[in-house]
């Protein structure tokens, strides 16, 4: 057990310290900072603090409060890796490392020097690998450098009484409603990936199943298919005539065709309607609160599903019009469990490449494909000379 003294070296001057060296990712750290023995949960962390009247007991206490914390630090950084502290700081600023003696189960002074004006000391610290997990996973922090998750955000916004919804004319919305650019800006800054409209494929205005108002989860998990989302988050932006704003949001796994997450909002703003600036300002609030609700239910629900999606590339050949492609495309979205996103990768004659992402490999899928009972049209499957497999319409 830690004692009272312990605990309170260890909270002393927390902030400051931690802000700045994960600030700066630890550039300075020499070798015998970071170094790690072969255990490891046991850490080699420095830490230094100047003598300020000559008390050397304060200047100790401070010292190994820094070498504490740099301990913490070095660990999560290995643990989480530079993508995963970069993507979020915010919460391990705010939510781990105010913990961290909880995490630490001892540590021994192995080396202590003094000048004139400086204490410094090496410790060797113990962590509680278990704990520290525990506390990330409850955080919805997952280790390991992994890709950012996309969004796709789906959100009827009404001004008054006026409705703006993108899906219903694709090009006609090309430019993002201030619901979406707020939305946008608070996901990517906790480290997701929303997805750009604008660069979206060709064939998305082909895609008029679904085009009613207020999205439902059948319409979101249709469109995040369609452009590749790991998640889609839908529903209602409503700024009304007096001026008060609410934001009813839910967020749907595309992979497992489920819905994940539901938060809401309610701002008695007041604001007119014609202070764009001032509504704005009010929608990046909601937007920054309802991201970090959103954040760790949307990063554990889809933590597994990313490790056994695979990628390949099929060839459709004999195509008379885009519209069988689209038509094929459909499909395999709809028909065939286990597709993620299906993107047209290149177009040559009659056929056309596409990007798959699926959960079981490209000979499941092929066969998946070719039993199907109620394939859109006759296929049968060729391989070329270079390998590639195509499926020819007959």
């Amino acid at each position: 057990m830690m004692n009272k003294t312990f605990e309170s070296i260890l909270k002393t001057g927390a902030a400051f310290l931690l802000a700045f060296s994960l600030v700066l990712l630890l550039p300075g750290i020499s070798m015998a900072q970071s170094e790690q023995p072969q255990e490891g949960r046991e850490i080699l962390a420095i830490g230094t603090s100047a003598i300020a009247g000559g008390n050397l007991a304060q200047a100790k206490n401070q010292a190994i409060s820094a070498a504490l914390l740099k301990g913490v630090e070095i660990y999560l950084l290995n643990q989480l890796g530079n993508q995963g502290m970069a993507q979020n700081f915010e919460r391990i600023l705010e939510e781990i490392i105010p913990n961290a003696r909880e995490g630490i189960e001892n540590f021994n002074i192995l080396a202590e020097n003094r000048t004139d004006r400086e204490y410094s000391v090496l410790l060797k610290i113990k962590v509680n690998q278990e704990m520290i997990a525990g506390k990330l996973r409850e955080k919805g922090i997952s280790p390991g450098e992994t890709s950012a998750i996309k969004l796709l955000f789906m959100v009827l916004e009404t001004v008054g009484e006026l409705k703006s919804h993108w899906w219903s004319d694709v090009d006609a919305y090309a430019i993002m409603s201030p619901t979406e650019l707020a939305l946008d800006r608070a996901f990517q800054e906790k480290g997701f990936d929303p997805i750009n409209r604008a660069s979206s494929p060709p064939e998305i205005a082909f895609f008029s199943q679904f085009t009613g108002t207020k999205p439902s989860l059948e319409e979101a998990l249709a469109w995040g298919k369609l452009l590749s989302a790991d998640v889609v988050i839908f529903g209602v932006s409503r700024i009304a005539e007096n001026g008060n704003i609410s934001v009813d949001l839910e967020a749907a796994d595309v992979a497992r065709g489920v819905r994940i997450c539901k938060e809401k909002q309610f701002e008695e703003a007041k604001l007119d309607l014609g202070n764009t600036d001032k509504i704005f300002e009010a929608l990046q609030k909601i937007a920054v609160s309802l991201s970090t609700r959103f954040y760790a239910c949307i990063v554990q629900g889809t933590e597994v599903k990313k490790e056994e999606v695979e990628q390949f590339e099929i060839t459709l050949a004999g195509l008379h019009t885009s519209k069988q492609f689209m038509l094929f495309k459909d499909f395999i979205l709809n028909a065939v469990p286990g597709v993620t996103s299906v993107i047209p990768s290149r177009i040559q004659g009659n056929s056309i490449t596409a990007s798959i992402q699926y959960k079981g490999g490209k000979e499941k899928f092929l066969g998946d494909v070719m039993n199907h009972p109620k394939l859109p049209f006759p296929l049968h499957l060729s391989r070329s000379e270079e390998g590639k497999t195509i499926l020819n319409l007959e």
